[in-house]
């Protein structure tokens, strides 16, 4: 199986060299280094801008190896939610294409949830967002996350942040229900029923949220 990504990994020890290079330059000669230079003016900006728009390819063609390889350990049996070794290349994605948030979003809930490496998936969506500003994908699987790992405060403030970003009723729902189980877990029952009304007319099988409506009502 490691076959596979043999040359994959070439192309990211290729990345890792020149940051380190940059890095061992920069420790040594940090006296000279403007402090207004951004990261264009790096080796690992100028090693990016000399690629152009290769690397937005390579991203591409990356990120179908990534697709690929998970497709294939799971057609041999194997598990992929525990696999670490392809976090690499979905890093390299990223540090080739910074707006390729797919890469971000799937990453992060990867280390998050599958890994169990909560503050290291958190921080790497976070940086998704930073890179992508208010994108929808991105805010919902922090919302996500910081659920999962019983943050309701977090996940309320974040869903509440993609929720006028949504553009079809799937996308209200989605968020819309995370708020509502938020606020549920966090005892907030009239902000829990204020998102099941708005949820009751959007939601094609509304019955749970009628039922949990009810129940809310009678208490």
């Amino acid at each position: 199986m490691k076959e596979r990504i043999k040359n994959l990994f070439i192309i990211f020890l290729l990345i890792l060299f020149v940051i380190f290079l940059e890095q061992k330059i920069s420790k040594e000669n940090f006296k000279m280094i403007p402090k207004n230079s951004d990261a264009s003016t790096t080796i690992t900006g100028i090693f990016l801008d000399a690629l152009g728009e290769l690397r937005y390819t390579m991203a591409a063609y990356l990120w179908i190896k990534v697709d690929i390889y998970f497709h294939e350990m799971e057609s041999e049996g194997h598990s992929w939610t525990k696999n670490k070794t392809i976090m690499p290349l979905i890093k390299l994605v990223v540090a080739l294409d910074p707006h390729f948030y797919q890469a971000y979003d799937f990453g992060g809930y990867h280390l998050a949830v599958n890994l169990n490496k909560v503050n290291e998936g958190i921080n790497f969506i976070q940086e998704g967002l930073r890179n992508n500003p208010d994108n929808l994908d991105l805010l919902m699987s922090l919302s996500f996350v910081y659920f999962h790992v019983k943050k309701y405060d977090q996940a309320i403030n974040y869903a509440k942040r993609a929720l006028p970003l949504t553009k079809n009723n799937m996308e209200r729902l989605n968020s819309m229900r995370i708020l509502v189980h938020s606020y549920l877990n966090s005892k907030d029952t009239v902000k829990a029923i204020f998102y099941l009304n708005k949820i009751i007319p959007l939601d094609p099988e509304p019955d749970w949220a009628k039922n949990k409506l009810k129940e809310l009502i009678k208490k």
